[in-house]
Formats: structure tokens, sequence, C-alpha cells
């Protein structure tokens, strides 16, 4: 698919380590925002999982003391 190509060019130019794929990327997104939102409903819809449970396996517990971090991350506070 083109999007993954597209994916693929970014990652390269970006140095990304070849075993960073789309699927550790969205285990880490998944894991990242329920840390901050602690919300499975949310997690669910904006991930665009099918059911809670498919959430769940994605998202694996932060320490809650790194939402601040994950924030700073995405560019939400300074």
């Amino acid at each position: 698919a083109q999007w993954i190509r597209g994916f693929l060019r970014i990652a390269v130019a970006a140095g990304t380590p070849r075993h960073v794929t789309l699927h550790v990327i969205r285990h880490s997104w998944a894991s990242w925002h329920y840390c901050v939102h602690r919300d499975l409903k949310r997690l669910k819809e904006e991930g665009a999982w099918e059911s809670l449970e498919m959430a769940n396996r994605y998202a694996h517990l932060a320490p809650t003391g790194m939402a601040p971090e994950i924030e700073q991350f995405w560019g939400r506070r300074a």
C-alpha cells in the first residue's frame, strides 16, 4: 500500500531503526494514550479498534508519572 511506502520513506529519512514498525508504534501510542487519559473507551474510539478487548490488548501499562513527559513529546505542554 502507498501509505506503507510513505511510512518507510519517512522512517529511513529519520534514521528509525528497522525493528521500529507500524505495529510497534501503534502499541506505543496506545500505551501512551492510556497513560495520559486513563480512558479505555476513548482509546478504542481514537485508535479505531473494534472492541475494548482489542484496545486493552494494545495498551500496556506505563507509569502514571510518565504522563507529563508524553504530553510534552506530543507538544501539549511546554
